[in-house]
């Protein structure tokens, strides 16, 4: 749901957001790290057991997306 209101947000606006970005990263990695401890390919706990995680945790994006 967050990713379609990041879709109409820049069609909207011509630019993206930034807080909902960094929420939806963080959304996605919290996935990733539950299924890497559901499949017991990864001890650390997933939240509430660790910390959140950060938008510093996950690699850059390769380039910028923009839409002309």
């Amino acid at each position: 749901m967050a990713t379609l209101f990041q879709y109409a947000y820049l069609l909207v606006a011509k630019k993206r957001s930034e807080p909902l970005r960094r929420f939806c990263n963080g959304l996605a990695q919290y996935g990733y790290r539950i299924m890497r401890y559901a499949t017991l390919n990864d001890n650390r706990r997933p939240f509430p057991f660790a910390e959140f995680p950060s938008d510093e945790d996950c690699e850059p994006p390769v380039k910028q997306v923009q839409f002309r």
